[in-house]
């Protein structure tokens, strides 16, 4: 999953003809971004107090993302 993120990242924001440094930096953006990530989500779910309020949210959240996603969908499917 997170690499068709950094993927699809970098396929929107790379320069057709620009110099390889600047698609390597653009690279090492993206994989740092992802990782951070990663770290402060397994920072927050370490803590007990956040794991134990997001379980009790979770039904909810999932419920709000997924309707969310469904609206996207439907907006792709009437254009």
């Amino acid at each position: 999953k997170s690499f068709a993120f950094v993927t699809s990242l970098f396929a929107s924001t790379q320069i057709g003809r620009g110099p390889l440094w600047l698609g390597l930096s653009g690279v090492a953006l993206m994989v740092t971004m992802s990782a951070a990530w990663y770290v402060a989500l397994m920072a927050l779910f370490a803590r007990p107090a956040f794991a134990e309020r997001y379980r009790r949210a979770r039904r909810p959240v999932e419920g709000v993302a997924g309707a969310i996603f469904l609206a996207l969908g439907a907006d792709l499917i009437v254009r």
